[in-house]
């Protein structure tokens, strides 16, 4: 998720020692990306499916630190594997799906056009995390895009919140333009 060595440098500050209580605590990498996943699909189903974006949000912003954790908790208990990378990896699409399919479900009631333009950012992501992964296994590195999946949730969850609170057409302009840059991104 961060891939800016300064970025992971600060964020460890802070989740290294979490990490290592969640470990003290004899929990695995597997059970918090499994646990965080499932927090964010029932999240996305519950609140966000049903209009409610600013509980969505602050919902969503601890369970995105379960993607940083199980990571940082593989690499500090020496246990990091295929089978956890795979894991991860699954679990985000799911996640991505649910969160991006949640968004469609509630602006098919609102607005069509926001709800197409919910279901070409989803379906976009899958082809560019199809695209990397396809490219990587036959030796090509494939780390190039404007919209990731770090910019493509946060900046729609960060949207969500703010139209939790009022703000005007942030959600729609956001969601339209993580639907265009996502489609450059698998162009690129």
């Amino acid at each position: 998720m961060l891939d800016n060595h300064r970025s992971r440098a600060v964020a460890s500050h802070v989740v290294d020692p979490v990490a290592k209580g969640l470990l003290a605590m004899r929990l695995t990498p597997a059970i918090v990306t499994v646990a965080g996943s499932a927090g964010a699909i029932a999240v996305s189903v519950l609140f966000i499916a049903q209009g409610r974006f600013l509980t969505a949000t602050l919902l969503m912003i601890p369970l995105a630190g379960a993607d940083l954790l199980d990571g940082t908790m593989a690499r500090l208990s020496g246990t990091t594997s295929r089978w956890g990378s795979f894991l991860d990896s699954t679990t985000d699409r799911i996640t991505n799906g649910a969160i991006f399919a949640s968004f469609a479900w509630w602006a098919f009631g609102e607005d069509r056009q926001l709800a197409v333009a919910s279901l070409v950012a989803l379906v976009a992501g899958f082809v560019t995390s199809y695209a990397r992964a396809k490219a990587e296994s036959l030796g090509i590195e494939c780390k190039v895009g404007v919209a990731e999946r770090a910019e493509r949730v946060g900046g729609i969850m960060a949207a969500a919140g703010l139209a939790g609170l009022g703000v005007p057409y942030i959600l729609p302009a956001t969601m339209y333009a993580i639907a265009v840059l996502t489609c450059i991104t698998v162009w690129q």
